[in-house]
């Protein structure tokens, strides 16, 4: 996406909507700015799944504009350590297989977050060029 902002505007229009939908700066450098999710905040289910875990904004020189990419990041271990956990307990602390049932749900509900967090990281990317009225363009 390009917007005809100057860097230190953009740069504000980034960190103003990271910080106002809760997220951490981890790293702000001339032109990266990383952040990560508080996993320590309180916040409904629905959030949460629908924030990705972090993500790096690399902005680049294009002629007269900036190009901005955006890179989100999907943290495994959740999921991971649930469905280990789910296997564990039903193969050695129950001891029948019908447990193994149990992962189906864990296995929806990151299927579900992944799918979700495409549209978001979108709608993230588009309020910040969009709130600062700049033209938006496809490569």
């Amino acid at each position: 996406m390009y917007s005809r902002l100057d860097l230190r505007d953009l740069k504000c229009n980034i960190l103003k909507t990271l910080r106002r939908q809760g997220y951490i700066i981890t790293d702000e450098k001339e032109k990266t700015i990383s952040f990560k999710v508080d996993n320590f905040a309180i916040a409904s289910t629905i959030t949460s799944y629908k924030q990705v875990d972090g993500g790096i904004f690399n902005i680049y020189n294009s002629q007269e504009n900036y190009m901005v990419e955006y890179t989100y990041l999907v943290s495994l271990f959740g999921p991971i350590y649930l469905i280990s956990l789910a296997i564990f307990l039903s193969l050695v602390v129950i001891g029948n297989s019908y447990g193994l049932l149990s992962v189906v749900p864990a296995i929806l509900q990151f299927m579900f977050r992944i799918s979700s967090l495409k549209s978001t990281s979108k709608d993230l990317l588009s309020e910040i060029l969009l709130e600062s009225n700049v033209e938006t363009q496809k490569e």
